[in-house]
């Protein structure tokens, strides 16, 4: 198990420096992480399992916005001339 974690780790390294290059994203993750960690010491898995979802949804949302400020459009024919 510890090894599988280890891998997983090294393969989201470059997706984890990404994402939180986004403005306030390390302080909102650091958040978001202490809130999954309260639940869990609590006993509640339901809010866990919900802060746990919406914390990897604004993690996918931060590495879009970082991906969409960076791609620049493709030259060539608007799309409705193809």
């Amino acid at each position: 198990m510890a090894e599988q974690a280890q891998d997983v780790r090294a393969r989201l390294s470059a997706f984890r420096r990404t994402q939180l290059r986004q403005g306030d994203r390390i302080r909102k993750s650091r958040d978001e992480h202490d809130a999954i960690m309260q639940a869990i010491a609590e006993g509640d898995g339901e809010n866990a399992s919900r802060r746990m979802r919406a914390y990897m949804l604004n993690a996918a949302a931060a590495l879009r916005r970082y991906i969409e400020d960076r791609v620049r459009p493709v030259e060539g024919p608007e799309p409705d001339k193809l």
